[in-house]
């Protein structure tokens, strides 16, 4: 019968030394030879760790010097096990973390116990050593394995970001900086995409605010994407933009998020008419997405990234719809202003008399884009016509009715005014205007 162990080396990608070290450990263990077993997969162990020196790049706080002097240790058959246990258990007097690998203090402990265990088996010491012993190393290898890592090389500096980016190990006014340094120092230029797939994964910046575990944790993770390109060298700017354009959904994330980006873009005019013709209402229709997307459409506007009168015409339909349906979402301050220069009040308008007409149950779940109306545009005939009808139909209660009653409260003169476009036309008005 296959031991557990005997699967999971199948599934591994060891080199022929690692395996052959593993095969007499078991032969071993299936003997009862418990000792000579748990030597053999401490063994293939440290040759684990061995072949992932001798492949791997250089850790960050090495000199070159010393790894070149450590590597010719690991490569002679005499001083290699010695050496690699060294450097697994060789801390940094300041730091008090392992200079080579990206290993925990627990983790480090672990490996300490399990050294401790072999010099047991090696040295015919009094120590009683099973089956449970072996079985214990093995289920410390299905666990950590994977994070014994050099503190080098893309693997090692994603586990790095990923812990960074934990509240548990960091704190979170701890500046990022360096780690965006080292993605330069680090990821080679072919690896960019697997490593912003990765790196997605850990901060993803198209997440919603919603689903956050701890306060302002998106927005620091979409800082750091930010910063990623406006701090980083040449190369990393590159690869950000690389790897965004390849899928339209970051690609429109990225840049709602970090609109003067889209400088490096304007040559590619369809990509761009992409994003504010379809991609960006797409995403605010299918999600609740808390971003902030009227900086774009400033960006787009102000920058002549839509030409022409039509064009823009077009945005402010799109604009004017998706305000209507993602009512939370309004303009404000100076976007407000700048759409107001386009003539927005006359593309939205519509909408609003929309609604108006729709049902109380949308009108008082849409109040807050009717007011929105009102305050920045105030009354005409036609919406006075359709508030006039909307309370001639029945309508006595409810959010926009109590939200009308506090305008006409603040402000006289708006029952005024709505009067006088009613009267003047010989419409019949409504009782509650005549309150």
């Amino acid at each position: 019968m296959k031991l557990e162990i005997e699967y999971w080396i199948n599934k591994q990608s060891f080199s022929k030394d690692v395996v052959t070290l593993f095969n007499e450990s078991i032969i071993c263990y299936k003997a009862g030879a418990y000792r000579s077993s748990f030597l053999t997969s401490y063994l293939a162990f440290l040759q684990i760790v061995k072949d992932r020196v001798i492949e791997g790049e250089k850790p960050f706080d090495i000199e070159q010097s010393q790894w070149d002097a450590r590597l010719k240790k690991i490569n002679n058959e005499d001083l290699w096990e010695q050496e690699i246990n060294t450097i697994l258990s060789q801390k940094n007097r300041e730091s008090g973390k392992n200079n080579f690998f990206l290993i925990s203090d627990n983790l480090m402990e672990d490996i300490k116990y399990f050294k401790r265990r072999r010099n047991d088996c090696a040295h015919a010491k009094t120590t009683m050593i099973n089956n449970s012993h072996v079985e214990s190393l093995w289920i410390f290898l299905y666990n950590h394995l994977s994070k014994v890592v050099l503190n080098g090389g893309k693997e090692a500096l994603l586990i790095e970001i990923d812990k960074f980016f934990d509240y548990t190990y960091t704190k979170v006014d701890k500046s990022y900086d360096y780690l965006i340094e080292k993605i330069d120092q680090t990821v080679e230029k072919d690896e960019y995409q697997s490593f912003f797939d990765e790196l997605k994964r850990i901060t993803d910046f198209t997440e919603d605010e919603t689903f956050e575990k701890h306060n302002g944790e998106t927005e620091r993770k979409r800082n750091f994407w930010r910063d990623m390109f406006f701090k980083g060298s040449e190369r990393v700017r590159e690869g950000i933009i690389n790897y965004i354009s390849k899928n339209e959904t970051n690609f429109t994330f990225y840049i709602i998020q970090n609109p003067s980006i889209l400088e490096y873009f304007k040559k590619d005019d369809s990509l761009i008419r992409k994003i504010w013709t379809d991609t960006l209402y797409n995403i605010l229709r299918s999600s609740f997405s808390t971003i902030d997307y009227w900086p774009l459409i400033s960006h787009l506007i102000r920058n002549n990234f839509i030409a022409g009168v039509q064009e823009i015409d077009l945005l402010l339909e799109k604009i004017s719809e998706i305000i209507c349906v993602d009512f939370e979402k309004l303009p404000y301050e100076d976007h407000l202003e700048l759409l107001n220069k386009l003539n927005f009040s006359q593309k939205i308008k519509p909408y609003i008399l929309k609604i108006l007409s729709s049902s109380y149950v949308d009108i008082n779940k849409k109040t807050n884009v009717i007011m929105f109306y009102i305050y920045n545009y105030g009354l005409d005939l036609e919406l006075s016509v359709h508030l006039n009808k909307l309370f001639q139909k029945g309508y006595e209660y409810g959010t926009f009715k109590n939200a009308l009653d506090g305008v006409i409260e603040r402000d006289p003169a708006f029952l005024f005014d709505l009067k006088a476009y009613l009267s003047s036309n010989d419409i019949d008005i409504d009782v509650f205007f005549e309150k």
